[in-house]
C-alpha cells in the first residue's frame, strides 16, 4: 500500500519517492489526503542547511485535504470532511500546555520537521489538530491557515487600532498577509518595506 512522496533522506537529500509507504490510522490520528500544501520558509533550511529531526522526514505543516479514513475509534469524523491542520502537536502533560500556551510546550511534535508531514499523497495527523472547512472555501486557501493565522496573531499582538497608521517590516509571505490584516482591520495607511537581494 504506497504513496508518492517528497522525503528528506539528508541535507540537501531530497527525493521524489514513487513507491513509499502509505501510512496507516491509528487511534487518535487520521488519514488526511493531501490536496495542497505550502512550502513553509522554515521547510528551505530544513532540507538545505539544518536537515531533519530524523530522517527519512517528508516534510511539509502547512496543507489541507479531506480525511481518508478517521481514527481508530474516532467519534468526530466519518470520513471525506475537507480539513486544514494546526501543525503543532503539544504533549500536554508539561506547565505550558496545562496553562493553555500549547507553544511554550516542552515536548512538543511538529508535522513536517519533528514526525511526517503533507509533502506526499497522504498524511497523518492527530483528529484534535483537524479544523473542518466551509465548503466555500477554496481548498488552497485552507493549505494557507496556519501562515494566515499567524499574520493574525502577529497583528493582535502588536495591540494595533483602527484607524491607526502601520509599517510591516519584511514582505515575505508572513509580511504581506500581515498587512492584508491590518488593511482589512482598518488601517488608515499600511507600509510594507521589504529589501531587495
Amino acid at each position: 500500500n504506497d504513496m508518492k512522496a517528497l522525503v528528506l533522506h539528508g541535507v540537501g537529500d531530497l527525493r521524489y519517492e514513487e513507491a513509499w509507504e502509505k501510512p496507516q490510522p491509528v487511534e487518535g490520528w487520521a488519514l488526511i489526503k493531501i490536496h495542497y500544501c505550502g512550502i513553509c520558509g522554515s521547510d528551505l533550511p530544513r532540507t538545505m542547511v539544518t536537515g531533519g529531526y530524523q530522517h527519512p522526514l517528508t516534510c511539509g505543516h502547512e496543507f489541507m485535504g479531506v480525511v481518508e479514513e478517521p481514527a481508530l475509534k474516532s467519534t468526530r469524523f466519518s470520513g471525506g470532511e475537507r480539513v486544514t491542520v494546526f501543525p503543532l502537536i503539544p504533549c500536554m502533560m508539561c506547565e505550558g500546555c496545562e496553562s493553555g500556551y500549547f507553544f511554550h510546550c516542552n515536548g512538543y511534535n511538529f508535522l513536517g520537521s519533528r514526525c511526517d508531514g503533507a509533502f506526499a499523497e497522504y498524511c497523518l495527523a492527530p483528529e484534535d489538530n483537524l479544523f473542518v472547512l466551509p465548503d466555500n472555501i477554496d481548498g488552497r486557501i485552507g493549505a494557507m491557515i496556519e501562515p494566515i493565522s499567524v499574520a493574525l496573531h502577529m497583528v493582535r499582538q502588536s495591540e494595533f487600532k483602527r484607524g491607526e497608521s502601520a509599517l510591516v517590516l519584511g514582505a515575505g509571505c508572513i509580511g504581506i498577509i500581515v498587512a492584508v490584516w491590518l488593511s482589512m482591520l482598518g488601517a488608515s495607511t499600511v507600509m510594507l518595506a521589504g529589501r531587495s537581494r
